[in-house]
């Protein structure tokens, strides 16, 4: 388990920012622009990563407060693990064995795993061939569940699986996930921020704008030709000038006393895009991509569920979907997906017209 490491620098934002940032795209997609692709993995955890994570928490970590590389990843939001409930029994009947191997009281092993099991997503596969070896049966879940939500790979340090199924997360990629977590956070909230300032900056003077104008409109000519008159007096008067020249000196001022926040937002930004691409070349060249073949659109609501992490509308997940790069020319789309959820098991409709995936 690859042990935390203290940046050098404070981040102006750090790597739990993110994932409230990315959930801002689901709300507002045209903020997609602005930020550009973020990779974001839906990984498949198997009992072998949970057992390391616990025997580290237990075991090696000294600071209560520090965050194993997969812990991290997963509250920045650019891992999203999904397991099978039969992990629950594997980690289970495991724990009595991780407290007698690391001399720890059991109640403190079985705390660790409630706190760890909170960040996890929990699905039921169904009883299905699989396209990944399986040379050992106990894998069989975990490899059903990767196949029906299409996950991008299984996290496991199983050296027997990582041979026919890669990648070999031992190999420090971890590591390299929460470097892209801690490097697109900044990345991400210079970005949102810098951006909603200025809408928010345009939106006010184009607003105001509005007002004056119409405001102006409506008055009688001969009151229109007054206003203009006195606009024009105030702009030429001496002391006006000398007003408008004071609102441009504070502003000035304000900038300057800014400066030394603003470059060290600027400096943040330049070495997190360095550390950011060389992050993603190392993850793009270990994590081997997804064939992206068509997939039936209750894969697709499967992986938007697990995703969400909570109930979402009918109308939420259909607009999602077609954003995941589905494509339908049905003119009765919406129906059709809510016949698909109402008929496949692993759904729940927790009120009426708002669903999420059954964990149990």
């Amino acid at each position: 388990m690859t042990q935390p490491v203290s940046p050098s620098k404070t981040p102006v934002f750090r790597s739990d920012v993110l994932r409230p940032l990315l959930d801002l795209l689901d709300v507002f997609p045209t903020l997609r622009m602005l930020i550009g692709e973020v990779l974001r993995f839906l990984v498949v955890l198997d009992a072998s990563q949970v057992q390391a994570e616990l025997r580290w928490r237990l075991g090696s970590r000294r600071d209560p407060c520090a965050r194993s590389a997969l812990h991290e990843s997963i509250e920045a939001g650019i891992v999203i693990p999904v397991a099978p409930c039969w992990l629950k029994t594997e980690i289970e009947e495991d724990l009595p064995l991780i407290a007698a191997e690391l001399e720890v009281p059991l109640a403190k092993v079985e705390e660790e795993w409630e706190q760890f099991e909170t960040l996890i997503r929990f699905y039921p596969p169904s009883e299905t061939r699989t396209t990944l070896a399986c040379p050992d049966p106990k894998d069989l879940p975990y490899i059903q569940t990767h196949d029906q939500i299409r996950a991008d790979f299984i996290w496991t340090r199983d050296r027997h699986f990582v041979e026919e199924n890669p990648p070999d997360m031992s190999c420090g990629i971890d590591a390299r996930l929460r470097e892209y977590a801690r490097a697109t956070s900044v990345l991400v909230g210079v970005k949102v921020g810098s951006g909603v300032a200025l809408l928010c900056g345009f939106e006010a003077i184009a607003a105001l704008t509005k007002i004056i104008t119409n405001a102006i409109r409506r008055m009688p000519p001969s009151l229109q030709v007054v206003v203009g008159l006195w606009a024009a007096a105030f702009l030429v008067h001496p002391q006006s000038r000398e007003k408008i020249l004071g609102w441009l000196k504070n502003g000035l001022a304000l900038v300057e006393r800014a400066k030394p926040f603003l470059l060290t937002v600027a400096e943040n930004f330049a070495e997190a895009t360095v550390a950011a691409q060389r992050a993603e070349e190392t993850i793009r060249a270990t994590i081997p991509p997804l064939q992206r073949t068509r997939v039936p659109v209750v894969v697709v609501a499967r992986q938007i569920c697990l995703r969400a992490g909570e109930p979402l509308s009918l109308s939420e997940i259909h607009s999602r979907v077609l954003r995941a790069g589905y494509t339908t020319r049905s003119q009765t789309f919406s129906a059709y997906l809510r016949r698909v959820l109402r008929t496949n098991h692993e759904f729940v409709e927790v009120s009426v017209g708002t669903w999420m995936m059954r964990t149990a």
